[in-house]
């Protein structure tokens, strides 16, 4: 059996929903928020609740390159990437059809509070790890 397009779009938007029920509340999955805001402290960043949902969506993404096909990459990755846009839509500043994006890098303090340079990559993972257990928990 082979599933399109619209099915994997439909168990993405069912996935948001159904973790309702042991997540967030009625809205669905919606720690994000609470995931960047941990992250920032822990290391000095200024990542947007945009940039965690298009991380996340990276993740599934480089997922999806090794190994065999898993379906849920896909599901995961179209529901990420639905949420950063449901996040940037909900800023009063993004109503009107106008989103503008910074020209600047905003994401990064001059100086970060938490060792992560030179760990790279795996650092960065790690630390987002570590944050999204500690807004679950919270």
């Amino acid at each position: 059996m082979t599933t399109d397009a619209p099915d994997i779009l439909i168990a993405a938007a069912d996935a948001i929903t159904n973790r309702a029920d042991g997540r967030d509340g009625e809205n669905g999955e919606r720690s994000m928020a609470r995931t960047v805001a941990t992250f920032n402290a822990l290391t000095g960043y200024a990542l947007s609740e945009r940039d965690g949902w298009v991380f996340m969506a990276m993740v599934k993404l480089a997922r999806s390159q090794v190994g065999r096909h898993v379906l849920d990459d896909y599901m995961d990755g179209a529901a990420f990437m639905a949420l950063a846009g449901e996040s940037m839509e909900r800023k009063p500043e993004n109503k009107g059809g106008e989103v503008v994006m910074s020209q600047q890098e905003p994401h990064r303090h001059p100086e970060p509070r938490f060792p992560t340079r030179g760990a790279g990559l795996v650092g960065l993972v790690m630390v987002l790890s570590f944050a999204s257990i500690a807004a679950v928990l919270n």
